[in-house]
């Protein structure tokens, strides 16, 4: 399989006039043979993602304005958002006026919280979604939803079943700040439904999946009586 993906690449790349020569292999015993991937870092040895912090140390805050924090969130590339926990809160802070320096206690909240970005350098997800060991019996993948009056987000994860273990990742995930203009929770709840069913569906067709076990989750009535109505 290794061989023929090489062989294949090397003549998809021989098209495009493009001289293919290096590779990294999952499985690389030197710890120090990191590479970027995507704007990731991707550790062959534990075969692993990770994000890019190295502009954190040397990053100076002089003020913090919106366009600060609009510029410190924008540095921190994560394309499948498992850091969108992480980044919620900036993103809240985005509402207030432009240029404008933040009060006293959003700076020291925003400050706190660039302080705590140096931690997210030990964090890790795995590349690769599928068990070490084999004997799969059934894959599925799971879609989550909720919000709240601040915000509202889907997150999709797949479960595989194996002969001895039950594995869950995380596939992708995606969040929304609330609008300025109020809006009721029972409207936030539909709209992370709306994005819970578009993320999966974008993952699904990205994996090719046509007849995977998918499943919906949300706590909400408002949600589960809309599309009961919408079925009938």
């Amino acid at each position: 399989m290794k061989l023929t993906f090489i062989e294949e690449s090397h003549h998809i790349f021989a098209e495009g006039k493009f001289n293919l020569r290096g590779w990294k292999y999952t499985g690389d015993d030197d710890p120090e043979q990191v590479t970027s991937v995507l704007g990731l870092i991707w550790n062959p040895r534990e075969d692993e993602l990770k994000i890019n912090l190295d502009w954190l140390e040397a990053y100076e805050l002089e003020i913090v304005s919106t366009r600060v924090i609009l510029s410190v969130t924008h540095r921190i590339f994560d394309p499948v958002e498992f850091l969108c926990p992480v980044l919620l809160m900036p993103k809240l802070m985005l509402q207030i006026p432009w240029d404008r320096e933040v009060e006293d206690n959003m700076k020291l909240e925003f400050l706190k919280w660039f302080e705590e970005l140096s931690s997210l350098k030990n964090l890790s997800v795995r590349r690769c979604f599928y068990p070490a060991s084999s004997g799969q019996h059934g894959i599925s993948v799971h879609a989550f939803c909720d919000a709240s009056q601040f915000a509202y987000a889907a997150a999709v994860f797949i479960r595989i079943e194996c002969a001895d273990v039950v594995q869950v990742n995380l596939l992708a995930a995606k969040s929304r700040v609330a609008p300025v203009k109020t809006i009721t929770i029972p409207r936030l709840e539909l709209l992370a439904a709306t994005v819970g069913a578009r993320l999966c569906r974008s993952v699904l067709s990205a994996l090719q999946w046509d007849n995977v076990d998918t499943h919906y989750w949300t706590d909400s009535t408002t949600v589960l009586r809309s599309i009961q109505l919408e079925e009938l």
